[in-house]
């Protein structure tokens, strides 16, 4: 099946050099691409390649190189200039999806990867215009609407509803929808050190926002009297309260961006896992943490809240703490770091049946390919 990805797909070299592409996002989409091409699918991507505005970034970003080689590039040129990249990019957009179709003639589906104003240029327009089956990927929406309003007004056109969030999935009133919340790449071994004399391994990894939550994580550092552990904070960003952090305590290590094999190889010599995403933004409701599944592939305790966007089958794989504070937290990482080796062991044994029962790539790309021939 010929496809078109209204979104980047990008090269290890793009992620480590521009610091507005996504890495989460990205290994979401190719893993996902990467198991439906081992079924006969090829993809076009459809993208500008994402750039701090200028003069922070260069004037015109993106070149075909810096496209991931699972995907044919076809790269959507920007004036990267406040206020007027934003403005153009949907008829950008729309312009070099035409040049395609005039090339190489019509696809047999579009997917786009989030209902952003400039994907929505195109994909509805092969949908309206052209009659080709057209999913929407919802990875997040800040504002879906108290009755999902406004993701339907900005769906509803598509052939079928991909939805990450559980909550926008079962809150969905459009068909048909299919809940797809992540997969892994490959399941790691565990190279933590669990000796009484070494440090233990707390590890965060993700951009520092609010919403992601920033003060959640600090607070947990910061209530967490330890003298045993490291915090090992790996992501793009910047945030004033953990850049203080790390000069005051000596157990924080801010790593920043890494490469996708270095990122590995922390999480496998880690202990526990952190996702402090906070219930108080509303942000959350349409989203799924993806830093979730890339943590279980490592088999280690992950200490979360539970947000609206998480299947409840995950409940019982993950630590909740009583309090969604840094007190709570830190007492989930004293009851964590005291588990015995069974323990450890039968967490990791459930965690990696979960994962090759439902939410392998492979499975995952089956489930969509199903999907996408009845939108035919």
């Amino acid at each position: 099946m010929k496809a078109v990805w209204i979104g980047g797909v990008f090269s290890e070299y793009a992620l480590e050099n521009y610091r507005a592409v996504n890495q989460a996002q990205n290994r979401w989409s190719l893993g996902l691409i990467q198991s439906l091409s081992d079924l006969g699918w090829s993809f076009h991507s459809l993208a500008f390649r994402a750039e701090q505005l200028w003069p922070k970034g260069v004037l015109r970003p993106g070149k075909d190189e810096d496209f991931h080689s699972s995907v044919t590039p076809l790269l959507v040129p920007t004036w990267n200039l406040p206020f007027i990249r934003k403005r153009s990019l949907p008829r950008a957009y729309l312009r070099k999806f035409k040049q395609h179709i005039s090339k190489e003639g019509k696809p047999d589906i579009v997917i786009s990867y989030n209902p952003l104003p400039w994907h929505l240029s195109a994909a509805k327009f092969a949908a309206k215009e052209l009659n080709i089956p057209w999913i929407s990927i919802t990875l997040d929406l800040k504002y879906p609407g108290k009755n999902m309003e406004h993701f339907c007004a900005l769906n509803q056109q598509a052939s079928g509803q991909v939805i990450l969030s559980w909550w926008g999935f079962e809150n969905c009133p459009l068909e048909p929808k299919l809940h797809l919340d992540g997969g892994y790449d490959q399941l790691h071994p565990n190279d933590a050190d669990y000796s009484e004399d070494t440090k233990k391994i707390i590890l965060y990894s993700g951009k520092y926002t609010d919403y992601g939550g920033n003060d959640l994580l600090v607070d947990t550092i910061m209530a967490c009297k330890r003298s045993d552990v490291e915090f090992w904070l790996l992501g793009k960003g910047e945030n004033a309260r953990i850049n203080a952090l790390s000069r005051e305590d000596p157990r924080v290590r801010r790593m920043g961006f890494v490469s996708n094999a270095e990122l590995d190889q922390c999480c496998r010599k880690a202990h526990v896992f952190l996702n402090p995403r906070p219930n108080a933004f509303a942000d959350n409701l349409m989203t799924y943490p993806s830093k979730l599944l890339f943590y279980m592939a490592f088999g280690k305790p992950i200490i979360s809240t539970w947000t609206p966007g998480l299947s409840p089958e995950y409940r019982s794989l993950f630590e909740i703490p009583m309090r969604e504070d840094g007190v709570g937290f830190a007492r989930s990482i004293d009851s964590l770091l005291a588990n015995s080796s069974f323990e450890r062991s039968y967490l990791r044994e459930r965690m990696f049946a979960f994962l090759k029962a439902s939410r392998s790539w492979k499975v995952q790309a089956h489930r969509l390919n199903e999907f996408a021939q009845k939108l035919k």
